[in-house]
């Protein structure tokens, strides 16, 4: 069935109600890293239920409406029990920061993945010298059941700001490179990315891609890297990044950030993270909850300077990407 005609369909439509009535009364109001959430699911591509986690700020106008992220990885997010490595994103707790300091508010959508289906999922292209079977690329299709799943119902269900210039997709590792693939595929649906730990190492068309496809210049893309992930993570970053400079259009804002002593993890992405919101959504101090480690920032496109102006430290091995 056709991802369109999924999303139509009668049995969809009740069983995302049904599934939205179940975990709005059964969700974990007393706990912290679920407060202000609500789990909800949607159908997948694969046909089974696939679980999102909504939080949507409290606001005294009922008329009031927010911009929307939309976050890969569910698990990591919000709940140190979900995640697979017992730590998180801090979302919730970076999403009160941000509203105490620079006022700012936007619902979260956080898509869990799907388990032994996330590599194929997040991957648009085939994996390169891929040792053993190679997982298919679907990451095409999982954009496409983002667009016209995802979004459609989260626009309906919610007071969301849904233009492209109030919709921000970010992710990390493999979850970078599917938002590297958004701001190329749907420029028209996502104009604000974070492009965290990028895997570009799976495949060298996200290069070509790039090239052949240059996102236009209504998308602001926020790119991160590690100085302590993988060997190739902070070149490859650099690398896009010149790439990005030389084939968007004039006036595009691209910029990347380098943490030298970070390395490919969630503390690393939730220090990360609200230094991105606050370059997408051009807020007041930007750099004020950069990382504890001291960060280098390659200069956006349209500025004169070069790119690599201040170059990180060499990378010592890490855990591969994931």
């Amino acid at each position: 069935m056709r991802l369109a005609q999924l999303a139509k369909s009668p049995v969809a439509r009740a069983t995302t109600l049904i599934w939205t009535f179940t975990f709005a009364l059964c969700a974990t109001a007393g706990s912290a890293a679920r407060e202000g959430s609500r789990l909800v699911s949607v159908p997948a591509p694969d046909g089974v239920p696939r679980s999102l986690v909504v939080s949507v700020p409290v606001s005294p106008s009922p008329s009031r409406r927010f911009p929307v992220l939309y976050l890969h990885d569910a698990q990591n997010l919000f709940d140190p029990k979900q995640s697979f490595s017992g730590a998180t994103w801090q979302i919730t707790e970076a999403m009160q920061r941000l509203r105490e300091t620079v006022g700012f508010e936007a619902i979260v959508v956080g898509i869990e993945h799907g388990g032994p289906r996330r590599i194929s999922e997040l991957t648009p292209w085939p994996i390169e010298n891929f040792t053993g079977e190679v997982p298919p690329a679907e990451g095409a299709a999982y954009l496409r059941w983002i667009v016209e799943v995802v979004k459609p119902y989260i626009d309906a269900n919610y007071p969301t700001k849904p233009e492209c210039e109030h919709t921000a997709m970010i992710g990390s590792s493999l979850g970078g490179l599917l938002t590297h693939y958004a701001a190329h595929a749907q420029p028209g649906v996502f104009c604000k990315v974070g492009i965290l730990s990028p895997s570009y190492w799976t495949s060298e068309q996200a290069f070509s891609f790039a090239r052949q496809q240059p996102a236009p210049a209504t998308v602001r893309v926020f790119m991160y890297a590690g100085g302590k992930e993988s060997p190739r993570m902070v070149p490859d970053a650099q690398r896009m990044l010149r790439l990005m400079q030389d084939t968007r259009p004039a006036g595009s804002a691209t910029t990347l950030v380098i943490t030298p002593e970070a390395g490919h993890n969630e503390p690393a992405w939730a220090a990360a993270f609200p230094q991105a919101v606050r370059w997408l959504f051009e807020l007041p101090g930007e750099q004020a909850e950069a990382p504890a480690a001291p960060a280098t920032s390659a200069t956006p496109a349209a500025a004169s300077a070069p790119a690599q102006s201040a170059p990180a430290q060499t990378p010592s091995p890490a855990a591969p990407a994931r």
